[in-house]
C-alpha cells in the first residue's frame, strides 16, 4: 500500500493511491474534503479510467466527466435542491436535460417534472417528455393525480378516490389510444374490480381469510374457487 499526501486548499489537493496488485485505485480530495478526481485501472488492467468532479463555492457537484460516459452538469435553487441535470454526448442526440419546477394549474400546484433530448442538428426539434404532480387541492375524493406527456403531446393520467368507511380505494387510468377509462377497486387492499382500457370487466370475493373465493371475467368465466377453511381445533364430520 503506497499513500503520499499534499497540504491542500480548493485549488489544491490531496492525493491517496490504495494499491493491491494490479488492482488499484487513487482519490484526489481538495482542501474542503470534496472528491475532485478518482482513477482507476480499465478493462485488462490496459487503460486508465477516471472521474473529475468540480463543485460550486457552496460544496455542491455542478459538473461530472468520467471516462466513457456523458459529462453531467447540474444546477440548484436558492434552497439547494437539483433543478436541472444535463448530459452532454456525443452520439446524434447529444445532450439531455431534465428540469423541475412547480406550476400553478386551475388554483391547483402541480409538481412538473421533464426531460429533454436535443439533438445536435438544429433543425431537429427536441424531444421533450413531462411528467406532473397534483400537490394541492387533494381530498379523500381526490388522493393523488398525475399526467404524463409524451414525446408526441400525447397526455396519460391517472388518478384516485378514497372512501374511509368502506376503506375502499378507486384507481382510475386513462390513455390517449383508449375512449374507456380503466379502473381498479379494492377493499382493505384486495381487488374487487378491475375494468380495461377495452371494457373487459373482472371481479372477486373473498372469504373471511381474505383468500380469493371467485373470480370473474367478463365475458368469460376465468376461475370459479369455493374454499372451505376448517379450524385448528374443529374438525370435519361425515354420516356412516
Amino acid at each position: 500500500m503506497m499513500t503520499t499526501s499534499i497540504t491542500s486548499s480548493r485549488s489544491q489537493f490531496d492525493s491517496k493511491r490504495i494499491s493491491d496488485g494490479a488492482r488499484w485505485r487513487r482519490t484526489y480530495v481538495n482542501g474542503f474534503g470534496e472528491t475532485v478526481r478518482e482513477e482507476w485501472p480499465g478493462f485488462g488492467n490496459l487503460a486508465q479510467r477516471r472521474r473529475d468532479a468540480e463543485y460550486d463555492s457552496k460544496g455542491r457537484l455542478v459538473r461530472v466527466e468520467e471516462t466513457g460516459k456523458p459529462v453531467e452538469t447540474r444546477a440548484y435553487d436558492n434552497f439547494g435542491e437539483v433543478t436541472n441535470i444535463t448530459y452532454a454526448v456525443d452520439d446524434e442526440w447529444r445532450r439531455i436535460a431534465t428540469d423541475t419546477s412547480n406550476a400553478l394549474i386551475d388554483d391547483k400546484i402541480w409538481y412538473v417534472s421533464s426531460r429533454t433530448v436535443f439533438c445536435s442538428d438544429p433543425s431537429i426539434a427536441p424531444l421533450v417528455t413531462t411528467n406532473m404532480t397534483q400537490v394541492s387541492g387533494l381530498s379523500p375524493t381526490n388522493e393523488s393525480r398525475n399526467v404524463s406527456i409524451d414525446i408526441r403531446g400525447n397526455a396519460s393520467e391517472s388518478w384516485s378516490e378514497f372512501e374511509p368507511a368502506m376503506a375502499k380505494r378507486i384507481s382510475y387510468f386513462r390513455i390517449p389510444t383508449a375512449t374507456n377509462i380503466a379502473l381498479t377497486e379494492t377493499v382493505d387492499g384486495a381487488t374487487v374490480l378491475s375494468v380495461s382500457h377495452s371494457a373487459v370487466t373482472n371481479t372477486a370475493t373473498y372469504d373471511a381469510y381474505r383468500r380469493e373465493r371467485e373470480h370473474y371475467g367478463d365475458p368469460i368465466v376465468f376461475l370459479v374457487v369455493s374454499t372451505k377453511v376448517l379450524l385448528a381445533h374443529e374438525s370435519e364430520k361425515h354420516d356412516c
